[in-house]
């Protein structure tokens, strides 16, 4: 069974952090709080010491159960490179969960793909690098890197 595994930006420093996810419900307050729960440190050799960020909402995004070539997770919201059995070729797209097929998929912008579709099924099978995020690094997906 694969880890379910969260990414989100945090509210006060800006650090991205890696755990388990939750909305907060506070009564006083005038909307849920979105949090990762991560682990810092072991305390035991068995208990993990875990910490609570707050994160904003909108750069949470799941780990699709897959890394890249360097064996960085890749997240919903990345923005990776895949490339085409070699070094030179490559697309570049944004990581994203098809709710209606139900699967991880991701755009393209390249060269290699040579139709009409302008999305792909994530696969285990092909090459990908993470070069970004859509938060970061929205500029990748609009040219701003060399093709």
């Amino acid at each position: 069974m694969r880890e379910i595994l969260f990414r989100g930006k945090r509210i006060d420093n800006g650090e991205w952090v890696e755990g388990y996810f939750c909305r907060k419900y506070f009564p006083e307050l005038p909307h849920d709080r979105c949090v990762i729960q991560y682990k810092t440190e072991y305390t035991k050799e068995w208990r993990p010491d875990y910490m609570v960020a707050e994160v904003i909402p909108e750069t949470v995004g799941q780990w699709t159960g897959l890394t890249d070539k360097n064996g960085k997770k890749i997240f919903e919201g990345d923005i990776v490179k895949h490339f085409d059995n070699s070094d030179e070729n490559y697309d570049i797209g944004e990581i994203y969960y098809d709710t209606k097929l139900l699967m991880w998929r991701r755009t393209t912008q390249g060269s290699f793909h040579k139709t009409l579709i302008n999305s792909y099924k994530l696969g285990s099978d092909c090459i990908y690098e993470v070069i970004g995020n859509i938060y970061d690094n929205p500029e990748l997906l609009k040219g701003g890197v060399e093709q």
